[in-house]
């Protein structure tokens, strides 16, 4: 059974591949993410990914063994980053949207409850 480095590790490949067959959806990617990082409240979303030097041979073994067009570390990091970017991107508008509409609601909620009563 693998450890947990080797895990995380293999999740990278994992979404790569998925990504690189087009079947990645940035936006419901980036929900589960923000569930996930807010679940688990150890750091914030979106990520700092620094790839972690005990993947690297690990990484390049199992891209061999997958055969992707990518098999060196830096290049598999490098797409890796990509991903998590466009599932910034992607999640940006609609966080900003959502804030939006919490403001207005706010406000709404603020006139109604402080309307003054006319008898």
């Amino acid at each position: 059974m693998p450890g947990p480095v080797a895990g995380r590790a293999r999740d990278v490949l994992d979404i790569l591949l998925i990504d690189a067959l087009g079947q990645l959806d940035y936006v419901v990617a980036a929900d589960a993410a923000r569930r996930v990082f807010s679940e688990r409240a150890t750091h914030p979303f979106p990520p700092v990914f620094a790839m972690p030097p005990e993947w690297r041979p690990e990484l390049e073994e199992m891209a061999q063994e997958l055969g992707p067009a990518f098999t060196a570390a830096a290049e598999i990091e490098r797409r890796f980053l990509d991903v998590i970017r466009t599932l910034i991107a992607r999640d940006q508008p609609r966080r900003r949207i959502a804030h939006r509409k919490s403001v207005i609601n706010a406000d709404e909620q603020s006139r109604i409850c402080c309307r003054p009563k006319f008898r």
